[in-house]
């Protein structure tokens, strides 16, 4: 799997970008839009293995990247900033999908009729690309707890440096460096029982 990661004349060009959008230039920001969505949707369907949400996290990072964008001040490049927008978003829905369900498990405990909770299936996407080692690859990512799940795609999926994996989510590059070779290991034992099956 080839990773396309950005070119420093890039990061010049998303910082301009910032700025002037910053500057109340519209197109300025729809251009950065243009140039990240693939990437961070990408990231956001793994991250979060449910389309609708992904949706979410996709809009809201966006809506929260436009309405701060006068906060960036590119220390960091654009697209490292972005998609700790893009984690935070995610992290935040699972948390509350995770007190919608601690909810629902006590309405159901009180005898009250139980609701049906959303189906994690593959994406449309991902099953276009439906070849049997991306589907065990795919799964394999899937098994991970969130926080490794979330190092392995960002490092080795989305092509980020550890730094920049450290600066997205917040935690020191030698916690980015334990997650990954832990994400890494599990990811290589999934694959070993896929091989020799």
């Amino acid at each position: 799997m080839e990773i396309e990661t950005p070119s420093a004349l890039q990061k010049v060009e998303d910082n301009d970008l910032a700025r002037r959008a910053a500057e109340g230039d519209r197109r300025a920001f729809d251009r950065l839009v243009h140039r990240w969505r693939d990437r961070l949707w990408s990231v956001a369907s793994r991250m979060c293995r449910d389309y609708d949400d992904a949706q979410d996290v996709l809009v809201g990072a966006f809506s929260r990247a436009y309405s701060r964008i006068h906060q960036f001040r590119g220390d960091a490049s654009f697209g490292t900033w972005l998609f700790r927008i893009a984690a935070n978003e995610c992290m935040g829905l699972r948390r509350s999908e995770s007190r919608k369900a601690e909810r629902l498990e006590r309405e159901t405990n009180r005898g009250l009729e139980t609701r049906e909770l959303p189906d994690l299936s593959l994406l449309p996407e991902e099953a276009a690309l439906s070849s049997d080692l991306m589907d065990a690859i795919n799964r394999a990512a899937g098994s991970l707890s969130e926080p490794l799940r979330i190092v392995f795609l960002l490092r080795d999926v989305e092509g980020f440096s550890n730094e920049e994996v450290a600066e997205i989510l917040g935690i020191s590059v030698p916690a980015v460096k334990s997650r990954l070779h832990r994400a890494r290991a599990a990811v290589r034992t999934e694959l070993e029982h896929y091989l020799a099956s």
